[in-house]
Parts: C-alpha cells; sequence; structure tokens
C-alpha cells in the first residue's frame, strides 16, 4: 500500500466531523468577505468610473457628450453596492481557495497534490491576461462600435475666414476652465464638448452631504481654535484696517452638447455595468481553454493528434463563440478570435510538454533530456502495482544477496582478526 494511501487512511474522519469542518470552512471564507465588501464600497465610486471611462472615450470619438443616465433614486447607489460585493469575492478569491484547498487537501494523495499546485497558479496567470485583453483592447474597441451604431452624423460646415467680423455673439472655445471665472461667464470647454457657465456657489443650492461635512468641519475649527486660544487675551478690534479682497466661490453648471438628429445614445448606468461585467466574466471563462484541454489530456478523452487534426473544427466554434459575444461587426470578432485560437494552440502546447505523468513525479521544472532521465521516466509510467512489485522484487535480491555474502564475510572477518592477533604476538 503506497505511503500517502496508509497516512490518508489513518487520517479518516467520520461524516459528522466532515461536516462540522465543512462549516468551519465556509464560515473562515465568508467572514472575510463582508469587511472587504464594506472598504470597497468607500472605493466603489472610483471603481465605478474607471468601467466608465471606456464608454466616455467612445462616446467622446463619437462626438456625444460624456455621459452615462441614473434613471431610478437608487440606481447609482445599488450599483456601487454589487461592485463592492463582485470586488470583495474578487480580492478574496485566494483566501477562498484556500479554504476549500484546507478542506478537500487532506484527502488527496501527494501526486493529486501536485496537479492543483499547477492548475491554480496557472489559471490566476490566465484570468489577469483576460482582464487586462478586455479591459484595453476588447471592450474599448466593442463600445466604439456600439456607440457608432445608429449615431448622427456630425454636420461639418465652413468656419469665418481670418480677421472677417462674426455676425452676432460669440463664446469662447477653451480646452480648460479658466482660473478666476466671472460670474455669468459663458464658455465652451472642448473636448469634452460641455457648455459651461460660472455662478456664484452661495445662489446654488448645496446638497444635503456637503452641508454636514462642512457645518463639522466649522464646528470642529472652533473646538480647536477655543482650547487653543483660551489662555490669550483678546484682540483689539482695529477698524481702519484695510480689509483684505477676497474672491467669491464660482460653481461651474454644465450642459452636455451633442448632435440633433439620429439614435442619441444616453446610456443607462445600471444596464451599462451589467453589460461590462457579463463581457468579462465571458473572457475570463474563454481563457481557461487551455486548462480545459490539459484536464481532457490527462484523463485521455482527447490526445495531441486529435486536437491537430480538429483544427479546422475548432476554429469554426470559436468564430461562431466570437460573433455571439461580440457585437457584429469584423473588428470586434477578430479582436476576440485570435486570442481564443492562441488559447486552442496554447493547450495543445501544454498537453505536450505538461503530461500527467511530469506533473505526478512532480519534474515539472526539469528540462534534462538524458539517458538516466529518459529511464527514470519509462519507470514512472509504470502502474504503481507494477512499481510497488519491482521494488519488493529488489528487496527480495538485496536479502538473498546479504544472506550469501554474510558466510564468506565472517570467515573473512575471522582470518583478518587471527592475523591481527599473530602480528600483535
Amino acid at each position: 500500500m503506497p505511503l500517502d494511501q496508509m497516512q490518508s487512511e489513518t487520517r479518516s474522519m467520520s461524516f459528522g466531523d466532515h461536516l462540522e469542518e465543512l462549516r468551519s470552512r465556509v464560515f473562515k471564507a465568508i467572514a472575510v468577505l463582508f469587511p472587504l465588501a464594506i472598504v470597497l464600497f468607500f472605493l466603489a465610486p472610483y471603481i465605478r468610473e474607471a468601467l466608465c471611462q471606456p464608454l466616455f472615450d467612445a462616446l467622446r470619438a463619437n462626438g456625444q457628450p460624456a455621459q452615462v443616465q441614473s434613471i431610478a433614486p437608487a440606481e447609482t447607489l445599488m450599483v456601487e453596492f454589487k461592485l463592492s460585493i463582485i470586488g470583495a469575492i474578487i480580492i478574496g478569491a485566494p483566501w477562498i481557495l484556500y479554504q476549500i484547498w484546507k478542506f478537500i487537501g487532506p484527502g488527496l494523495y501527494s501526486h493529486e497534490k501536485r496537479f492543483v499546485h499547477f492548475l491554480v497558479p496557472a489559471s490566476i496567470v490566465l484570468t489577469t491576461c483576460g482582464v487586462a485583453l478586455f479591459y484595453f483592447v476588447l471592450l474599448p474597441f466593442t463600445l466604439i462600435f456600439l456607440v457608432a451604431w445608429g449615431a448622427p452624423v456630425p454636420k461639418v460646415m465652413d468656419g469665418s475666414i481670418a480677421n472677417e467680423i462674426a455676425s452676432g455673439p460669440t463664446m469662447p472655445v477653451l480646452a480648460e476652465n479658466p482660473l478666476h471665472p466671472q460670474p455669468g461667464q459663458i464658455w465652451v470647454r472642448m473636448p469634452d464638448q460641455v457648455l459651461c457657465i460660472a455662478v456664484p456657489n452661495d445662489l446654488v443650492a448645496q446638497p444635503l452631504t456637503s452641508k454636514i461635512v462642512k457645518g463639522t468641519e466649522d464646528a470642529v475649527k472652533s473646538a480647536v481654535d477655543a482650547v487653543l486660544h483660551a489662555g490669550d487675551a483678546p484682540t483689539p478690534v482695529v477698524e481702519d484696517a484695510a480689509a483684505e479682497p477676497t474672491r467669491a466661490k464660482m460653481r461651474i453648471l454644465e450642459i452636455a452638447l451633442g448632435q440633433a438628429g439620429g439614435v442619441q445614445p444616453n446610456f443607462r448606468l445600471e444596464d451599462y455595468i451589467d453589460f461590462a461585467l457579463l463581457l468579462l466574466a465571458g473572457v475570463v471563462i474563454a481563457f481557461q481553454m487551455p486548462l480545459a484541454i490539459l484536464l481532457l489530456g490527462w484523463i485521455g478523452l482527447v490526445t495531441v493528434p486529435l486536437l491537430r487534426s480538429k483544427r479546422r473544427i475548432a476554429l469554426f466554434v470559436m468564430a461562431l463563440v466570437a460573433a455571439i459575444v461580440t457585437p457584429p461587426d469584423a473588428t470586434s470578432m477578430f479582436i476576440m478570435l485570435v486570442p481564443l485560437y492562441l488559447l486552442y494552440e496554447l493547450g495543445i502546447v501544454l498537453l505536450i510538454y505538461l503530461p500527467a505523468s511530469r506533473i505526478r513525479e512532480g519534474s515539472l521544472f526539469t528540462f534534462s533530456f538524458s539517458k538516466k532521465h529518459a529511464s527514470g521516466t519509462d519507470n514512472a509510467r509504470q502502474s504503481p502495482s507494477q512499481t510497488e512489485s519491482s521494488s519488493q522484487d529488489d528487496q527480495s535480491s538485496r536479502s538473498a544477496s546479504t544472506e550469501q555474502s554474510e558466510p564468506g564475510d565472517r570467515d573473512a572477518g575471522r582470518t583478518d582478526e587471527d592475523g591481527d592477533r599473530g602480528i600483535k604476538r
């Protein structure tokens, strides 16, 4: 009986112990997600802005105002709550996998644990590559096509000649807001494509959160000043002192500008976030194809010659998947199809250089192809019963040779002792 099997049997647990262990691991895995979700809830606005940035870039590229709509009263809050939960699951995935491993690890043999030690890091690397491809390549190109589909065509006209006096009022077109705008000043900021109006901040209704924060800051500041200057003499008021000029706080109101006519791409926040997350999940699952091919090869359901001979069929299936997942344009489909086919070829390469016997031996990073290594590989590919029987034969032959050599060794030892005694005499 193999040593790892004997150890697994000696550590056997009852059904009730297994349930208790499972309950403990599940509780430990979930207990970490709640603090992470609470922390990420305060960072959810930044995550939402990062996800919306490719959409804003696509809108600006098509001459549309960069904005999304929030129709329901609690829509923004629910979107940020959803992002905090999903972010907590993603960040806490290593801890969850560790708890799963602590539950199933004691029931696995040592050679079975080697497979898990290879698959989990490989899955993390492929997932990271998939997320990078999704955010920097696939999502921007997809959104550019979707926004441009049905959008109104911009109207381009000949402008006035230099030094020609324009008839009618004009507004300055600026790349940034002025440093010190005047009340009532109006300008157009490009390329954001918004109409800006400067108004005094005191005349604009302040949000409730701003009022609470400002009131708290004023109360804390006045309390600190009262404690620090409690023993100071009151400062006399000088009426003749010239008052320092102060600038009034200005609020910039913005109105998004767009081209009239056609289909206006006014996206809803919740719909866009769901679309982006669904596309991200599809890309992450697709990037696990090499590991799926490797597992099927280890089980014996597929072989390298079979995968090579079915390349055309696999390419056709991947083209269908890319056409379903991506928008109906050739560019997005090609962007999705090329990584899928490369992942298919990567699965074949992994199956060639990482057979199940090599993972079972633990010689993943051994690249020596000497005769000794080859013979050791051939012996390792034998079944456990053959290996065990061969080890028993070796032990029996060693014991027989030892028994045969014992009398001669004893006689030789006696002659040596007699010789030593004669020399001493």
